[in-house]
């Protein structure tokens, strides 16, 4: 992920920040894997409590392409003794999707000298 991000200097010791970030995503599971672009927003706010100590607020929203897993065929016997005689079949559950995540963080932070 690659963020770009712009920090603005409200008053003495508040900043405020914004910035957008692109990148790819990863995803295994269900004995399959795909991946796919990801995309994410992210705005703050820092407060200097001192020289050293920054309290943080921050918000992120994360959010990915279309995830596609194909899952092993599950078999279903038919039945031909009924009336309306029924074959066997299989059937193939995919997972297709999109990864949507929402995050609020509130950090303390201590800068080195």
């Amino acid at each position: 992920m690659v963020n770009g991000i712009i920090d603005v200097k409200l008053l003495n010791r508040l900043n405020v920040y914004a910035g957008v970030g692109v990148g790819w995503s990863f995803l295994n599971g269900f004995e399959d894997h795909d991946n796919t672009g990801a995309w994410q927003r992210i705005l703050g706010a820092r407060y200097s409590l001192t020289n050293r100590f920054d309290l943080d607020l921050k918000y992120r929203n994360f959010r990915t392409g279309v995830i596609k897993l194909v899952h092993d065929p599950v078999d279903f016997n038919g039945n031909p003794n009924q009336l309306a005689q029924t074959t066997s079949a299989a059937v193939i559950q995919d997972i297709e999707g999109q990864f949507r995540a929402k995050s609020l963080l509130l950090s303390l932070t201590y800068n080195l000298p």
